[in-house]
């Protein structure tokens, strides 16, 4: 085994340096709060959406709806059981009802892009100090 230079690599480890995050990208802990605070929101936008549900479909019981937190997966297998529809059909129903009534959660594109424009807008503008008038220029 060759001697290792001072400040060298081990031999061993040759994996690549950890490349930074571009600037004005969201960093890890701000997506994940993105992510945790959308959660909330769309729990709380389906509990006002559970009478709406509960019309949509009359089989399922009002406290699974609720219960369900608005998971499309367990709301689709609600509908499945209750309703007695294929799999299929269920998934289709509760898409088409998601996306009429719940908004998508935003992409990391736009969230680095939202991030991007905050950073843009806390930077200080400089501003330009006005030309002294020169004593040809007053006459």
């Amino acid at each position: 085994m060759k001697p290792r230079k001072k400040g060298g690599r081990s031999p061993f480890h040759m994996s690549a340096p950890k490349q930074r995050r571009p600037a004005g990208s969201p960093t890890k802990n701000q997506l994940r709060a993105a992510a945790e605070a959308h959660a909330r929101a769309h729990v709380s936008t389906w509990q006002t959406l559970i009478g709406v549900a509960d019309q949509t479909w009359p089989r399922v019981p009002k406290a699974a709806l609720a219960n369900s937190d608005g998971n499309f997966h367990v709301v689709a297998g609600l509908v499945q059981m209750y309703g007695q529809l294929s799999r299929e059909e269920a998934d289709q129903q509760v898409q088409a009802f998601f996306s009429e009534h719940i908004p998508p959660m935003p992409s990391v594109e736009s969230m680095a892009a939202a991030a991007a424009a905050a950073v843009a807008a806390a930077k200080p503008v400089a501003v330009a100090e006005p030309a002294e008038e020169t004593e040809e220029a007053a006459a």
